[in-house]
């Protein structure tokens, strides 16, 4: 009886696929929305992320809205950001990603601080409107950025502004472009340079001014 004959290359090919499939991980995640979490930890593929998402909106102090959520995500970008805008209304956002099996488990906790850093900023907020009067603004902890934002939504089918506001921000939060947050809300952002309040720097600046007088008297 004949022996059947299989060429080496395919030989190859079919080993190397068995290799390939083989190798293929899978790890499960926490799958959230809000407080509410299902029984099961979904499946995920190894070209997917474990994600959790965190918003929070709020208002001289308390909470407006939020936004909680973990699961599988394909193209996981981590990005975490801060802003205090014109009447008092402050606005954090989390997403992070992570590929180990249930790593999403617990959610992060804001840490906003109450300290003041130096950097001032014009500060306003306006909803359904394309500008605000700023006001000066105190920037705290580690939002050194001076922001402006424009968010914008849907309706009745076409796009419209929601809110506009200026303030202050961490850097992370500058220049984005279509980060969609809480309702759905897309939101738009530029960083206009920030303004040194601290008085060692006015007290610097004036000194400057001063000296150019004297030297133009001189001339």
């Amino acid at each position: 009886m004949p022996r059947l004959s299989v060429p080496r290359s395919l030989l190859r090919v079919c080993v190397l696929a068995i290799c390939v499939f083989s190798t293929v991980e899978t790890f499960t995640c926490e799958d959230c929305q809000q407080d509410t979490c299902t029984q099961t930890p979904k499946t995920c593929e190894s070209a997917d992320s474990c994600f959790t998402n965190m918003q929070f909106w709020n208002k001289s102090g308390t909470l407006v809205k939020q936004h909680r959520q973990k699961g599988c995500l394909s193209g996981c970008v981590p990005l975490s950001f801060s802003a205090t805008l014109g009447e008092q209304r402050t606005f954090e956002y989390n997403n992070q990603c992570c590929q180990t099996d249930k790593c999403n488990k617990n959610f992060p906790v804001f840490q906003k601080s109450s300290v003041t850093n130096g950097v001032e900023c014009p500060a306003c907020y306006a909803e359904r409107e394309s500008s605000c009067v700023p006001a000066p603004l105190k920037c705290t902890g580690t939002e050194k950025s001076c922001v402006e934002v424009t968010g914008t939504g849907t309706v009745g089918g076409q796009t419209s502004v929601v809110f506009f506001g200026k303030g202050c921000a961490t850097e992370s939060a500058c220049n984005l472009e279509d980060v969609t947050v809480i309702d759905s809300t897309q939101i738009h952002t530029t960083c206009p340079r920030a303004v040194d309040a601290s008085p060692r720097q006015a007290s610097t600046i004036s000194s400057v001014l001063a000296g150019v007088f004297l030297l133009k008297l001189l001339l």
